[in-house]
């Protein structure tokens, strides 16, 4: 025999309205992350996740091109050395298709510091990851870089 389950009787009055949920929906804005390194990118995804960020991740430049063509971001991190393609290449190909697209591309402290001068003069913005205040200031980047233009 099935135990019983007692629901509570809700009034008509008492559920709220649609228009209830359309006003407690909030714009959060999506940022597709990029790592060849699967920890990385999870672990990206679930900080702004939890900071108020839609956030998907994508682990090399075939997908990330892939889930740009279908939920165009607003904002592309992007590790810089990627396999068979730079960071810069890529947000360069995600820019084509979503031009609104802000990037940050994202490299350790001991990694080539050539990609700073060909980033900045493409309009990217470089975040070295390696220590707690280096991931905080990279949330910090991603509030600024997706803050509304008045």
């Amino acid at each position: 025999m099935r135990p019983a389950t007692h629901f509570p009787i809700v009034p008509i009055e008492a559920v709220p309205s649609v228009s209830f949920f359309a006003e407690a929906a909030v714009h959060r804005p999506l940022v597709l992350v990029v790592d060849d390194e699967i920890a990385v990118a999870d672990s990206l995804v679930e900080l702004l996740t939890k900071n108020g960020f839609a956030a998907v991740a994508a682990y090399d430049h075939a997908d990330a091109i892939e889930t740009a063509q279908i939920i165009p971001p607003e904002l592309l991190v992007v590790d810089a050395g990627l396999p068979g393609i730079t960071g810069i290449e890529l947000a360069n190909a995600v820019k084509s298709a979503s031009p609104d697209c802000k990037t940050i591309l994202i490299s350790s402290p001991a990694s080539n510091l050539d990609i700073l001068a060909p980033a900045k003069h493409a309009g990217h913005e470089v975040v070295f990851l390696g220590t707690p205040d280096q991931v905080a200031g990279l949330l910090a980047q991603v509030t600024e870089s997706l803050k509304p233009m008045n």
